[in-house]
């Protein structure tokens, strides 16, 4: 996931990551807790926890650089 890792580095300092996986066991809480299809989904959560922004599929690193600079904003 490139797209993800530059992510990772561009906003590290101010973003928590947390990527889940469906084959992990450990992450069925979380997946129910968003009803997270098995697709790539993504989240932008403020620190509650509200979701501020959804997608589903592949990932536009830009898009996404943008909707985190909206969240951080707030």
């Amino acid at each position: 996931m490139p797209a993800v890792s530059r992510l990772e580095t561009q906003f590290g300092g101010l973003v928590d990551f947390i990527h889940v996986d469906w084959e992990d066991p450990d992450s069925r809480e979380v997946i129910s807790v968003f009803g997270a299809p098995r697709r790539s989904t993504y989240y932008i959560l403020d620190p509650t926890g509200e979701v501020l922004w959804t997608f589903v599929g592949r990932l536009d690193a830009d898009a996404v650089a943008h909707e985190i600079e909206i969240a951080l904003d707030r």
